[in-house]
């Protein structure tokens, strides 16, 4: 029930059990004093189960719907800890909605860091500009995106080194929106190694 309604309900009744009480106290011609004290204490007697039905009852309905929206959101976080990819929810906007433990560790960002920050804030510079016109045209027609699909990108950490990774998105529906869970993998240790084993088979035979 929406805080306004359940307000002028509260007064309806406060207002009609008013005057049923003077009503009722007006026939019995008691004294001024007497009569408003009484009925004071009438019109509280009566008001009371109104009151605990439409407030208490509201509000404790409200708080559990708060406590276990933040019990799934817990619980979502903790599922989302234990994916090795950093995983970043993004809204139709651009906006980092959340992160998990990996995406820390990957771009160097506490999560209070990102939380309403715009996702280009993870791309170098010099690929934003490029970045939104992609976002904007894959929200407007969503797909999934395995990794290692299309071009390498390039990730931007906290400290503003870069470092190649392969990413994979799909659209997600939030609140009648769409949004995007991307899968972020850092590739820089496959290609050291891939430009390790190219070294190698530069040498000459025998050398």
């Amino acid at each position: 029930m929406r805080p306004f309604v359940s307000f002028l309900r509260i007064l309806i009744v406060i207002a009609v059990v008013d005057l049923l009480v003077v009503f009722g106290l007006a026939r019995l011609e008691l004294s001024g004093t007497l009569q408003a004290a009484l009925g004071a204490l009438l019109v509280a007697g009566l008001t009371a189960p109104f009151l605990y039905f439409w407030v208490v009852k509201d509000m404790a309905r409200h708080l559990s719907e708060l406590s276990s929206a933040r019990a799934s959101r817990l619980k979502f976080r903790a599922l989302m800890d234990t994916v090795a990819e950093a995983a970043v929810f993004v809204d139709a906007e651009g906006r980092i909605r959340h992160v998990n433990r990996q995406t820390e560790r990957i771009f160097g960002f506490e999560r209070t860091e990102l939380i309403n920050q715009p996702i280009e804030m993870l791309v170098p510079k010099r690929f934003r500009e490029a970045h939104v016109g992609f976002r904007d045209r894959y929200i407007a027609d969503p797909h999934p995106i395995p990794q290692g699909i299309g071009r390498e990108l390039v990730g931007l950490r906290r400290d503003g080194s870069e470092f190649p990774m392969e990413l994979s998105l799909s659209p997600v529906e939030a609140d009648s929106e769409v949004a995007v869970l991307a899968l972020v993998t850092d590739i820089s240790r496959r290609r050291h190694m891939e430009a390790a084993a190219a070294e190698e088979l530069k040498e000459p035979v025998g050398s």
